[in-house]
């Protein structure tokens, strides 16, 4: 099965029902060492809520401005993708609001020139989608240059009160 992940990682995106490209799919520890944490956030490996093979991230949030991760995805070319996709459980019956950004650009770009959208997690299991043709910046409405991703980053703004989230299968399709 650890086989699988690269086949897909080497296989890039396809028009089909198939799989395309893992970015993260937290199958070891190994995985942890690629995301970069913001303060007020713990991570650990956690097989009780793998959404697709056996591990998933566990992200503990805690009150702080943005509690969250990022990585640099190994795939940086999504022009052939049709949409960046992951999949989350909110443990908790309160809906949990997380904002995903992505930056094309190499310095860290200001709120204007990069995409930043929020998604509510209901209670369970959710997958999260973003299609491609869809990144454009928050502020100026140019499109990313799907070429040349950067960064991924996903986090909570503002939270008042610790929360959890477990997250899975980052890819593109």
């Amino acid at each position: 099965m650890l086989l699988l992940p690269g086949f897909f990682m080497a296989a890039g995106c396809r028009v089909s029902s198939e799989p395309g490209v893992v970015l993260l799919d937290f199958e070891s520890d190994g995985e942890l060492d690629r995301l970069h944490w913001k303060c007020g956030t713990l991570f650990s490996m956690d097989a009780g809520h793998a959404v697709c093979g056996e591990g998933a991230l566990k992200m503990e949030l805690y009150p702080s401005s943005y509690p969250g991760m990022s990585f640099v995805p190994q795939e940086r070319d999504w022009s052939s993708c049709g949409k960046f996709c992951f999949d989350a459980v909110n443990p908790s019956p309160k809906a949990l609001r997380l904002t995903v950004r992505i930056d094309d650009l190499r310095e860290s770009p200001d709120y204007p020139d990069r995409y930043n959208q929020s998604f509510s997690l209901d209670a369970g299991r959710s997958t999260v989608c973003v299609f491609t043709e869809e990144l454009v910046t928050s502020g100026t409405g140019r499109r990313l240059d799907l070429e040349g991703i950067q960064r991924v980053f996903v986090f909570a703004a503002g939270l008042e009160e610790r929360r959890t989230v477990y997250l899975d299968c980052f890819r593109l399709e």
